[in-house]
Order: C-alpha cells, then structure tokens, then sequence
C-alpha cells in the first residue's frame, strides 16, 4: 500500500517499509534493463541470420556455373496480404553522372504513363545540373520535369561507409547505390526502379506483399527492380547483412546474399517471375528479337550498359531505325 512517502509490504508474519522514491529508483533500473534485454534478442537473432548466411562462401551466390547452390525455392514463400502495403511512390538514383540520355528520359515517361505511380521520387546528388541535350534542345532532364508534373527531385548524400566498411573504389556509384534504395526503401516505403528499365503496366498486383524481387539468375536475385513495405523484414534483414560487405565483388551482397536470405526466409519475400524481362544472363534479346513485349511481364529491364558498349546512343532519329521489340517498345 502507498502512504504518504512510503510503500507498506505485507506479508503473513511481518510488515515492512520502503521509501516510494527508492522504489522508484529501483523500478526505473527494471524497466531500463528489460529494454536492454529485449533490444540484446533482437541483436542475437539478426546476428545469428548473418552468422549463419555467411557459413558458406558469398561469392558463390554470384556464379551461375555453381552447381553445389540450391536454385531458389519460388513455391515456399510470403503470402499477399488483404490490402497493398507497399505504396505507389517510385524511386529512382542518380550519382555522380551529369549526362542524362533520352533513353532515361523515354524511361521516366513510361513509368509516368504506364505504371500511373503516385509519385516519383528522383534522389541524385547532382542537383538539375544534367547535360544530355539533343540538338538546339533543352536537356532531357529539364524536358522530364516539364513532361511529368509527379517528378519530385530530392537531393542525397551517397555514403562513403556501410558499416564501419568504405564503400569500393572500384564500383562506387552502384555500391553507393545499392546502399541506398535499401535506406530509400527503409524510409519510405515504394518501388525503386534502375533507370534504364521501361514499365509496361502499373504494378499493383504486387503491391499486396511486403517484399517482391525478381530473379536474376540461378542462386542470385536482381535489384534493380523492388517493391517494398518500410517495415519489411526481409527488407532490414537484406540491409543488415551489408555487415559482410564485399567491397571488391560487384554483386556479392546485393544480388548473392539477398538470394541466399531468401533460401532462409522463403516467407518473407515473393519471387515474381514476371516482373522483370530479360534476366540478365538474356540481356541482348531485347535488342535483337521481334517478341510481343505487351503480354505477360511488368517491366523491361534494357541493360543500358549493354547496348553502349555494341552501339551508338540511342536518339529521336535512330531510335526508329531499331527492328526489334526493344526498337517498337522505345518508338511507342
């Protein structure tokens, strides 16, 4: 019973006196140390995930050769919820590169008209200072912020270390970015897109889970197109194992570690086999076949880098020139 300033205790044979601010005292320091507690579990759980994901040898994720990796379970695994958890606000990174193509721009139009997002968010740390004009033409950027009036432009400071681990010299900006879309994600909440991938239709079907990638290739799931809720477990855990970041490995961590979580958590993530096309071990096809884009897949990832490296920029003019379903996908 509380009296005044002190607390009585009974018991059956004796009745005893404590001070109610020592009382106090002593149930602050319980409920301090249950928090601590509480807070250790989380630590040893998510620490026991990486102990155990890093067992074998990460790179090994990043082979399509290794035989010895199971291939991704996409039977088992996370059920849709009753309502769409992941909110229709795409994101998209740009570091570093003041050249914006007007393929990035044919881009950004088709996530604005075919995916009808809610918002666009374009998280760069290069300000509206991009080049990439054609002609007497204003830059191609400036012609998106014209065209898309949900373009919101938000300005972002890439990271030099991930867990007390420097960020590679040799694959800055994608390691950079790879960190990023994760904390973007973490904050918001959407669907990060690379910036050369095309949308073809809105992608509410997926929106009901709380984690969807696509494969990428055998044992490895692609990042360059994800759909999360913040509060994605899959989504922090994902972030989490950068504690084991391969600095000199391109796709290690990003691509590697993510299948293999998913070879742990089947539950947490959906695998869309539909979601993104071509993989990249198909990169190329789109440049080369006549297919019909229009029927069954989400997105169209163009692997920009690949198409540089055989070809001339892509332009208003020649952009008419390519017969294939990449050509008749860019010219609509």
């Amino acid at each position: 019973r509380v009296h005044g300033d002190y607390i009585f205790f009974f018991t059956e044979s004796k009745c005893f006196t404590v001070e109610t601010n020592y009382f106090h005292s002593i149930m602050r320091i319980v409920s301090k140390y249950t928090f601590a507690f509480l807070i250790t579990i989380n630590s040893l759980f998510i620490f026991c995930v990486l102990l155990y994901s890093t067992s074998n040898d990460p790179t090994s994720n990043c082979k399509s050769n290794d035989n010895k990796s199971p291939k991704i379970d996409t039977q088992i695994e996370a059920k849709p919820n009753n309502y769409k958890v992941v909110p229709n606000i795409v994101h998209q990174i740009w570091l570093h590169e003041p050249e914006f193509e007007f393929i990035h721009y044919i881009c950004l139009l088709s996530i604005y008209k075919n995916m009808k997002p809610d918002a666009i968010y374009f998280h760069t740390n290069m300000g509206l200072g991009f080049n990439g004009s054609h002609g007497n033409t204003e830059p191609w950027f400036d012609r998106a912020r014209l065209a898309i009036p949900l373009l919101v432009v938000k300005e972002i400071t890439p990271p030099d270390y991930i867990f007390n681990i420097s960020i590679s010299t040799q694959y800055t900006a994608p390691h950079q970015a790879d960190v990023l879309r994760l904390e973007i994600l973490m904050e918001y909440g959407g669907i990060y897109l690379d910036g050369d991938v095309f949308a073809l239709r809105p992608l509410d079907n997926l929106r009901y889970y709380d984690y969807t990638v696509n494969e990428h290739e055998p044992n490895s799931l692609m990042n360059g197109v994800i759909l999360a809720r913040s509060s994605s477990l899959f989504l922090n855990l994902f972030y989490q194992g950068y504690i084991n970041y391969k600095p000199d490995c391109w796709s290690c961590t990003c691509c590697g570690f993510q299948a293999e979580l998913s070879q742990m958590f089947p539950h947490l993530v959906h695998i869309a086999t539909d979601l993104v096309y071509p993989k990249w071990m198909q990169s190329g096809i789109q440049y080369y076949a006549n297919y019909d884009w229009t029927i069954g897949k989400y997105t169209t990832h163009i692997w920009l880098r690949e198409w540089n490296n055989r070809h001339e920029k892509i332009t208003p003019e020649n952009i008419h020139c390519i017969n294939s379903a990449f050509g008749k996908m860019m010219y609509k």
